[in-house]
């Protein structure tokens, strides 16, 4: 039965994203909403690893619900918060730029899509997702700043990951860890 609870959250992290775009405008539910893709994201993968139950599908899902979350954010930030695009556009296009270009290396070399789950891939997740609480609770311009940069750094050191190693390894830690 455990087995499938962490592609369970996954799975529900991906409906969860889809409830952001039109709870939105209900600050209290969208809040609930965030924090529950919050909170499947960090359990999906600590039961995974708990109960040593981590698997390719896990991982491929776990990624999917990133891109389902992050796009999600991107759309919400867009349409609500788009003068903090269109601050910081250039890191954004820079990181997702870096971020395609490592997908398609992926596709090239390994005849798949690939992310890899490195300490600094989920820093940057984390951060992240907390802009929106940068942005209600602190407004804070200067963190939305490093958390850009943090994201450049992550998709620079996945990208380089994958032009080095001949063998992916989807939960490689970082570029200089074993």
């Amino acid at each position: 039965m455990i087995k499938i609870i962490p592609n369970t959250l996954s799975i529900f992290r991906i409906l969860f994203s889809g409830l952001l775009i039109v709870s939105f405008p209900y600050k209290t539910i969208f809040i609930l909403i965030y924090l529950l893709s919050g909170l499947t994201d960090v359990l999906d993968g600590f039961i995974a690893r708990k109960y040593n139950i981590e698997t390719k599908l896990g991982a491929k899902l776990d990624s999917i619900a990133d891109i389902a979350f992050y796009t999600v954010l991107l759309i919400i930030f867009f349409v609500w918060f788009r003068n903090i695009l269109i601050e910081y556009k250039w890191l954004i296009i820079i990181t997702i730029t870096i971020r395609i270009s490592t997908i398609i290396i992926g596709i090239v070399k390994y005849k798949n899509i690939v992310f890899i789950h490195t300490v600094a891939n989920k820093i940057t997740g984390l951060m992240i997702y907390c802009i929106p609480i940068y942005i209600f609770l602190l407004n804070s311009n200067i963190l939305i700043l490093v958390t850009t940069i943090t994201s450049i750094i992550s998709a620079l050191e996945e990208f380089l990951i994958m032009l080095i190693f001949k063998k992916v390894e989807l939960n490689k830690k970082g570029i200089f860890c074993k």
